[in-house]
């Protein structure tokens, strides 16, 4: 029980942290996104500014996906678990996040299995496990060239009583999908990607019963699979 405390006291100032530097950055970061913008919309722009803006986009944007995730630290989680509809759920995001995919230039694909039974957990969190895994994918064919294929899969299909959400892309593999979850693996090589989020990922979906699984694909490409007990 004094252990059990411990790691309350520890997780409360942690909250506290998180919550006073998301609060700090926020601002200054919405207005260097917004004037990088608006710089980047500039007529008869060189291509080397237009490059550098990119990298400014690039990373800002990184930077509010890490503030994000010290927000949901930040806040108190609430216990409300209920049978979640998977397919409303992928839609809403579909809707709402593939004006970026057509932005960057990327394929989003999207199948979901009909008549797919709900899932037990809260909504709130099993939708933001989602995103991290979006917001990786998109990052990670980010990182190819110009010619080569820059494709997202979002599927979603019932096997043996859980449902199980693949988020899917053909960007760089792991080099250690066994430890692609963990916060605290060293620097990535140049061909890998990494991410908080991933993290972040793999603890909603055991605070919501569930697993998560990093897989790399043949002849390339990579994904995570979200499994979640059906209701």
């Amino acid at each position: 029980m004094l252990e059990k405390l411990v790691d309350s006291e520890k997780f409360v100032g942690l909250g506290q942290l998180a919550g006073n530097v998301t609060r700090q950055l926020n601002n200054p970061l919405t207005v260097i996104l917004g004037y990088a913008s608006l710089l980047d919309e500039t007529e008869n722009l060189n291509p080397q500014s237009h490059k550098a803006i990119e990298a400014i986009l690039t990373e800002a944007r990184h930077m509010r996906l890490t503030l994000e995730s010290l927000a949901r630290i930040s806040r108190p989680q609430g216990d409300q678990v209920a049978a979640i509809s998977v397919t409303e759920l992928l839609n809403d995001l579909e809707q709402l996040h593939r004006s970026e995919f057509v932005q960057r230039s990327i394929d989003f694909r999207v199948h979901i299995a009909p008549a797919l039974p709900r899932v037990l957990g809260n909504a709130q969190q099993v939708r933001q496990a989602v995103l991290y895994c979006l917001q990786f994918a998109m990052d990670a064919v980010d990182k190819l060239d110009a010619a080569q294929e820059k494709t997202v899969r979002l599927e979603a299909a019932e096997e043996k009583g859980q449902v199980q959400i693949l988020v899917a892309h053909t960007g760089p593999r792991f080099a250690a999908p066994a430890r692609a979850f963990d916060p605290f693996v060293p620097e990535p090589a140049a061909e890998e990607s990494t991410s908080l989020g991933l993290s972040m990922c793999a603890s909603i979906l055991r605070e919501n019963h569930g697993k998560a699984t990093a897989m790399n694909f043949e002849p390339l490409g990579a994904g995570v699979l979200l499994e979640l007990q059906a209701a």
